[in-house]
């Protein structure tokens, strides 16, 4: 994990190949502000944790590619909804599906679908807003 995307691009200018950057895609996840009160981590000083807790915008120039419900745990992302199967019955209760790269493509289809999760597994799952920045 990398602080911004200009860490990121440092990071991958430093140690990766150059003939290997055409090959990498830098991905920012954010949380909605309105998920804070469900945030059931244990708050650390550092990583993930911090971010949300600084409550920081997501930096702006990048493409959204979509929502994934996923839970947090750990200090590790957990399990996703496809892990336990739940993107099935999301598609068969609620006739959401994910799309472009098994993502779901509105915020309200990603609260209905962490709703679901939440009510049929033991997990507590959010739903995170996954953007592409240019390299």
């Amino acid at each position: 994990m990398f602080r911004s995307t200009n860490a990121a691009r440092r990071f991958i200018e430093t140690f990766i190949p150059k003939t290997k950057q055409d090959e990498l895609t830098i991905i920012g996840i954010g949380l909605h502000k309105s998920c804070m009160g469900d945030w059931q981590e244990p708050h650390g000083s550092e990583g993930v944790e911090l971010r949300i807790l600084q409550q920081l915008p997501m930096e702006s120039g990048g493409q959204i590619l979509g929502f994934d419900i996923a839970s947090y745990a750990h200090h590790n992302f957990d399990h996703t909804w496809f892990s336990h199967g739940h993107h099935v019955g999301v598609f068969e209760e609620l006739g959401i599906r994910p799309g472009r790269f098994g993502l779901l493509q509105t915020r309200e289809e990603a609260i209905l679908a962490r709703d679901y999760t939440d009510a049929h597994d033991g997990y507590t799952y959010e739903y995170w807003l996954l953007v592409e920045y240019p390299f």
